[in-house]
């Protein structure tokens, strides 16, 4: 049968919308295939800089029991961060940090000074395994309390520099976290009445991530601390002559970071620990320790707010609180911090600053409590 007027029609309709289509998807496919998209690189080095400057007001400078002496303060500090990306090398991580308080009114002390460096370098040796070694330094001149491994019972103004080093191996175990060994080792000198020491001891953690960013991780960690020439003591305290003081300490942390939300805006993290101190003399130094800080931490647009507290308390095994007083010794160490940042500009912070320190002991005289508050503005480039 030979086709009709409409068939032809018909065929010729088809034939002109098949051809239409094909145009169509050919010129859809055309940009795609030809358009070049322009991804900016990844930098391979990222520095950060941040200046702070602010003031605020102490209540116990020498953090003292009795005799308190207050001042107001003004406060600067700077921090530099330098990351290296591991695209096509080892990955580094280097901070500077520092900060100056000078105390307007202090009578004992006028100011306090804090300077710290640290370098880790991290690369990848084999699957699974990552190599590492660190280098950190720390300078301080602050009033600190040492009489938990001191005979004196009162704090000191301590100024020492601090050097630390050592290797570290993490093996990753994929989902199941990962397993981090380092080893280092300190020197730290003391401006007198302290004494110069060595230390270094192995130290062990698990980590593990879940869920939301979320993660656990438990360690161990072994200290043995050698003095130079701070001599041994019998279990009341009095020094043993010819002798040189040594501590080993075992020490036992389970700490948890968890974020509540799934947005990351609300994060809660718990910190357990276990301290056992012994001495090479009469026992005097030994003791143990249990520790446990809280914290909840908020982010969101241009805030971030956070609430820390914590509390330790130490037994002594055979150190008398007092020699008019023979039962051992105990000490209870309580905090809070309090923190409020708000963004300004993107490159401009106002936060305030709240800490709160107290000491509780079954002896009134090492006892004290200090209240320091902060507010300032950070820069950041």
């Amino acid at each position: 049968m030979l086709p009709t007027a409409s068939h032809c029609i018909k065929r010729k309709l088809f034939a002109l919308m098949g051809l239409t289509l094909c145009i169509i998807v050919i010129h859809g496919e055309e940009p795609e295939m030809s358009e070049e998209i322009d991804v900016p690189p990844i930098p391979i080095w990222t520095p950060t800089v941040t200046v702070t400057t602010g003031g605020g007001y102490k209540d116990n400078l020498l953090l003292s029991h009795v005799g308190r002496e207050s001042s107001p303060f003004v406060k600067n500090g700077l921090e530099f961060f330098l990351m290296r990306l591991p695209l096509d090398g080892p990955q580094l991580n280097f901070s500077v940090t520092g900060d100056d308080v000078r105390y307007l009114s202090g009578k004992s002390v006028d100011g306090e000074q804090l300077f710290a460096t640290d370098a880790k370098v991290t690369q990848e040796i084999a699957d699974g395994w990552e190599g590492s070694f660190g280098v950190s330094y720390v300078y301080l001149d602050e009033v600190l309390d040492v009489s938990v491994s001191e005979t004196n019972r009162s704090a000191l103004k301590v100024r020492t520099h601090q050097l630390q080093g050592g290797p570290g191996i993490t093996r990753s175990l994929g989902e199941f976290g990962a397993i981090t060994f380092t080893v280092p080792v300190a020197r730290h000198w003391f401006a007198a009445p302290l004494d110069d020491s060595w230390e270094t001891g192995p130290r062990l953690a698990f980590s593990r991530a879940y869920g939301n960013g979320s993660e656990w991780i438990a360690s161990f960690i072994y200290n043995y601390r050698q003095y130079d020439t701070r001599a041994r003591t019998d279990e009341l305290g009095n020094p043993i002559p010819d002798t040189r003081l040594a501590f080993q300490q075992h020490q036992f942390d389970l700490g948890w970071r968890h974020y509540i939300d799934a947005q990351k805006q609300w994060r809660i993290s718990t910190r357990l620990s276990y301290r056992l101190n012994q001495d090479n003399g009469g026992g005097y130094f030994d003791y143990v320790r249990f520790q446990v800080s809280e914290q909840l931490r908020y982010h969101a647009n241009k805030w971030d707010l956070s609430a820390e507290a914590r509390l330790a308390f130490y037994k002594y095994v055979t150190q008398q609180a007092s020699p008019t007083d023979s039962s051992t010794r105990e000490r209870a160490e309580l905090g809070c911090h309090l923190r409020v940042e708000r963004e300004l500009l993107t490159w401009l912070r106002l936060f305030a600053d709240y800490e709160y320190e107290q000491v509780l002991s079954n002896q009134s005289f090492e006892e004290y409590s200090v209240n320091t508050v902060t507010a300032g503005l950070m820069w950041e480039f």
